[in-house]
């Protein structure tokens, strides 16, 4: 047994704190026990709310234990009988319908079960209240020229329901819908406070961008008259969750509860269980809420897939009550392919119709094909790697000196940018460059990683002399070596510098402070520039590369994706689909034809019971 137990040490699956629980404190001795212990705690790093013990039987370790029905029944009974295992009690572990807990994951699984459970119970809303013909007045403003019903469908939904899913991939119009929500439920409930959130800095602030700019096309509402106050914050800010204050983070109940009137979260699928927890514990009762996002995208870092589990099985079905409603707002007949007898179905729209991609229609295509590809399905991706799609390219890496070549690809596309350096053009031309082309990888390490390929395009361009190294130029900071021209990402928050996690900045000589080297940051609301000293920045890296998880909820021009040259765990359907999805234009894939194939094969899944309570 101990034999074994160290092999899952080396592997890394198994860390010294899970040793010492089942050693000191929960002080397992049946050898079943233990191993249905390890396997929780590598299925949790795994970011699994629960680990099914049916998955046991699979398992090699404790197979021959559990051959039959009637072993594998006496042996969940021998598991209850213990101290630290019960049913609903405050024990450490939690056993409930053959799945395995910690305790602090199964309540706050139960909790965010009971919210929407509650919410989106219809039947307690009076929607014979409801004033139609108001609301059809303010529809034929918002909507003179769209003839999108399911957008119609969206805001309506969001009239008469606490809590609405407005679920589609990028270009669908998401964001743009919010100005017309907020206009509409202004005019009819008069709400005062309305909150614009995402889980990352990047995403909020685009988000509270585009909504700001379409109320003032749309102008209907003043909001300097009529005190409406509009902001926009991360989730951790607006929840005040401090990743090193734990005692705060579990404590949520004794916090004072937000009041807002409307709460907007955008990238909804990057929520994770422990946020929601503390989501539903802080928010007032009377609060609107409303989630966009797309669940084929990354799901979160920690635990769970929250929006996945919700809305996979809904697609714009209504059950009979909720459907008369939206047509007699809509003034026409909604078609349901399925009757729908689960009522989170009203709650849920994907919006289909897509707007960005409109002359290039094949990264619609592209991204389709990426999420219902199946095994031994073929016809369409060899499309793909023949190059028949516009502006998508595909570069194997079995050609000889593929890697050198791939560099230099890609160090070429940068020349507009160094010319613009070079003809000291204006900062924000220059950062507007540099943003049209981004290089996403999947991993951090090995020779595809961001780490080596940034280092090695640096290296090509200072070879090839695409800028000069003087001792004007460039400057060497302990292990950091600058110089102008240098594209860097932030890696933590900063307050006093008033720096976000994401932010991407350029170093370029700065003429008023005697031609000294400063990191140039572009804010995206006011479009000013914020110049930082070098010496300044300490949390950083350099951005000529990005992650595929740093990219998620930005949009550029063209992207070059590079995969790694083995099949790694982290390579799935997902995470191609997230970048392929950012691109809008032209997009460029370095891989191996078979890891290719692989990764769009595989799907992230995380074990959990909510999927299965709303199904119910």
């Amino acid at each position: 047994m101990k034999k074994k137990i160290k092999k899952l040490i080396k592997k890394k699956k198994i860390n010294f704190i899970d040793i010492y629980l089942y050693k000191k404190i929960l002080k397992i001795k049946n050898y079943n026990h233990l191993i249905a212990f390890l396997y929780l705690c590598i299925s949790h790093k795994k970011g699994n709310i629960c680990f099914s013990l049916k998955n046991l039987k699979n398992k090699k370790i404790i197979s021959k234990n559990l051959n039959t029905s009637q072993k594998f029944k006496n042996f969940i009974k021998s598991l209850i009988q213990e101290n630290y295992i019960s049913k609903n009690k405050y024990t450490p572990l939690i056993l409930k319908n053959n799945c395995l807990y910690f305790h602090k994951f199964y309540y706050a699984e139960k909790k965010i079960i009971k919210f929407f459970k509650n919410k989106i119970n219809y039947k307690k809303t009076n929607y014979k209240k409801i004033n139609y013909k108001k609301i059809r007045k303010i529809l034929k403003i918002l909507f003179k020229n769209n003839k999108n019903i399911y957008q119609k469908i969206a805001v309506s939904l969001c009239i008469f329901k606490k809590i609405t899913f407005i679920l589609g991939g990028p270009g669908t119009g998401k964001t743009n819908i919010v100005a017309k929500i907020i206009i509409i439920i202004h005019k009819i409930y008069l709400i005062k406070k309305i909150v614009l959130c995402a889980p990352t800095g990047k995403a909020s602030t685009k988000l509270f961008l585009s909504t700001k700019n379409n109320l003032k096309l749309l102008n209907l509402i003043n909001f300097k008259n009529k005190k409406i106050s509009l902001k926009s914050y991360t989730l951790h800010k607006l929840l005040k969750i401090n990743p090193f204050n734990f005692y705060n983070n579990i404590n949520t109940y004794k916090k004072k509860k937000i009041k807002i009137d409307l709460l907007f979260i955008d990238e909804s699928s990057m929520i994770d269980l422990t946020i929601m927890k503390n989501l539903i514990e802080s928010i007032s009762k009377n609060c609107k809420i409303i989630f966009l996002g797309d669940y084929n995208q990354l799901p979160a870092i920690n635990f769970g897939t929250i929006l996945k589990d919700i809305c996979t099985k809904s697609n714009n079905t209504f059950t009979s009550n909720t459907k008369k409603i939206l047509e007699k707002i809509i003034n026409k007949k909604i078609k349901n392919k399925k009757k729908s007898k689960n009522l989170i179905n009203n709650n849920i729209i994907f919006l289909k119709k897509n707007y960005r991609f409109k002359k290039n229609y094949n990264i619609i295509k592209f991204s389709k094909i990426i999420k219902k590809y199946k095994k031994n399905n073929n016809k369409k991706i060899k499309k793909f790697f023949n190059n028949k799609f516009k502006n998508i390219k595909f570069f194997n890496y079995k050609k000889n000196n593929f890697y050198s070549k791939m560099i230099e690809k890609l160090s070429k596309k940068y020349k507009k940018y160094w010319k613009l350096i070079k003809k000291k053009s204006h900062p924000i031309k220059i950062i507007k460059e540099f943003n049209k082309i981004k290089i996403l990888c999947v991993l951090k390490k090995s020779m595809f990683g961001t780490k080596i390929i940034n280092k090695n395009l640096e290296w090509y361009m200072i070879k090839k002399k695409y800028f000069k190294i003087n001792k004007k130029n460039t400057y060497k900071m302990k292990k950091n070596f600058w110089y102008e021209g240098k594209p860097i990402i932030i890696t933590k928050n900063n307050k006093f510098l008033k720096l976000n996690n994401g932010d991407i900045g350029i170093t370029l000589m700065d003429k008023k402070d005697k031609k000294k080297l400063k990191v140039f940051f572009m804010n995206e609301l006011t479009k000013k520039l914020k110049k930082i000293s070098i010496h300044l920045i300490f949390h950083f890296k350099t951005s000529w590369s990005i992650t595929i998880h740093k990219s998620q909820g930005l949009e550029f021009n063209s992207i070059k994706i590079i995969l790694p040259e083995k099949n790694y765990k982290i390579l799935t359907k997902e995470v191609l689909y997230t970048a392929v999805t950012r691109s809008k234009k032209s997009i460029e894939i370095f891989s191996f034809k078979k890891i290719f194939i692989k990764s769009i094969c595989k799907k992230i899944f995380r074990n959990s019971q909510i999927k299965k309570k709303f199904l119910k």
